[in-house]
């Protein structure tokens, strides 16, 4: 991943709170360099989670992944909104492939197969990535989340 502009940094410090201000300097840190993963990044954020066009958001990420396969900041941002768009195959596609990254989440990354398959209405298969989960944990960051799903799950 290439180095921060001060543009990026002036888009990172204005969002979510600034879109303006956001959209502004990302489309400055973007003229000066159209293949900055982390602007890709927080543009594709912009369009998934302050407008839900999840289909550009996605086409942000892709570009992005086509930077920088190895930026880890790409995949739990992708794989949420290939999950909103409904894109359940490809989302768990991609996360195959994140787990093999160094540096990314793994456990957010199983955390998202969970959604995926309740989504996906395998409640059996989300208890069992559930359980696998509890395993891979190393702190109490996920521990009301995995109570509260685990709840939900047996209620199904």
């Amino acid at each position: 991943m290439k180095n921060m502009n001060p543009y990026v940094t002036k888009a990172m410090d204005a969002y979510p709170y600034q879109l303006q201000e956001t959209v502004e300097a990302l489309t400055y840190a973007l003229s000066y360099d159209e293949g900055n993963v982390l602007a890709l990044v927080l543009l594709g954020r912009v369009y998934a989670e302050q407008m839900h066009n999840y289909s550009e958001a996605i086409r942000c990420y892709e570009e992005a992944m086509g930077c920088d396969m190895e930026a880890v900041i790409i995949y739990p941002y992708f794989v949420r909104a290939l999950i909103l768009y409904e894109e359940f195959d490809k989302a768990r596609n991609l996360i195959e492939y994140a787990m093999t990254v160094k540096g990314v989440d793994k456990v957010d990354m199983i955390r998202q197969k969970i959604i995926i398959e309740e989504k996906s209405k395998h409640c059996n298969k989300a208890m069992k990535l559930l359980k696998e989960m509890r395993k891979m944990v190393c702190d109490d960051l996920y521990n009301d989340w995995m109570d509260s799903t685990e709840k939900r799950l047996k209620g199904k």
